[in-house]
């Protein structure tokens, strides 16, 4: 049976396909490669209604009106399609059974009417709008703003954080290396990861969230010297300088 084949008969078994893992690896892997722009893309294509009667969904896109909303130029766009049909998603079902589709099975730049038409399967469409819920404290518009990556990955900690009982305080304790891992970085001290990931990450959230966070270095004592930073506390807060939105 073929990839495509599977896909087919999946759509009639949709408990055997783990979306959840899917969903979280596909966001994290965008942010981990430092492509926010592809996410943003992503995005935009599945603002609209997904055809959810076709296994695929043909989209027809004017590159200017998409290049404005998305803030960015329209080489960028180019070159991001372009990658972006090098792309394959990876599924795993619950038999172990292995599935792998192009992100975009067909694109078309018309250059001279600066129209764009592309193909993706309506599953990956469905898994970004179901991604996008999760980001309810930041509308669309504010995040294509976006222009650190460490911000999307942020929001997530900051959602999971703020599910916590109620009875629970709003508050995380890593060490610096597992905070590492989660960011996809690899900074030796505290200081460099503040400055690199919390402080970037503080100002925009502060600017365009209706969540953001507070943040303190946690420090142990040494036999000699001052006390050594081995990672950071993070306070989830409400930013009421914003109305609360949500993803249209």
């Amino acid at each position: 049976m073929t990839p495509l084949e599977k896909m087919r008969l999946d759509k009639n078994k949709k408990k055997n396909l783990n979306i959840v893992k899917v969903k979280n690896d596909f966001i994290d892997t965008f942010i981990a490669d430092n492509n926010a722009i592809t996410l943003k893309v992503l995005f935009y294509l599945a603002r609209g209604d997904v055809d959810n009667k076709s296994e695929i969904t043909t989209l027809k896109i004017d590159m200017k009106e998409m290049c404005s909303y998305c803030n960015f130029d329209v080489r960028t766009l180019k070159e991001n399609l372009k990658r972006m049909q090098k792309t394959s998603i990876t599924v795993i079902d619950d038999d172990d059974n292995y599935i792998s589709v192009s992100l975009l099975p067909k694109l078309e730049i018309k250059t001279h009417s600066q129209q764009l038409e592309v193909m993706i399967f309506s599953n990956i469409l469905n898994m970004v709008h179901e991604v996008q819920n999760k980001y309810t404290a930041i509308d669309l518009s504010n995040l294509m703003r976006l222009k650190n990556k460490h911000s999307l990955k942020m929001i997530q900690i900051l959602e999971n954080i703020n599910g916590f009982d109620i009875d629970i305080p709003k508050r995380k304790r890593y060490d610096l290396e597992e905070i590492n891992g989660l960011f996809g970085v690899s900074y030796l001290k505290c200081h460099d990861f503040e400055r690199r990931v919390l402080k970037p990450c503080k100002a925009e959230l502060d600017d365009k969230s209706n969540l953001s966070f507070l943040y303190d270095i946690k420090f142990i004592e040494v036999p000699r010297g001052r006390p050594k930073a081995i990672g950071f506390i993070i306070d989830l807060i409400d930013n009421k300088r914003r109305q609360p939105t949500l993803f249209s």
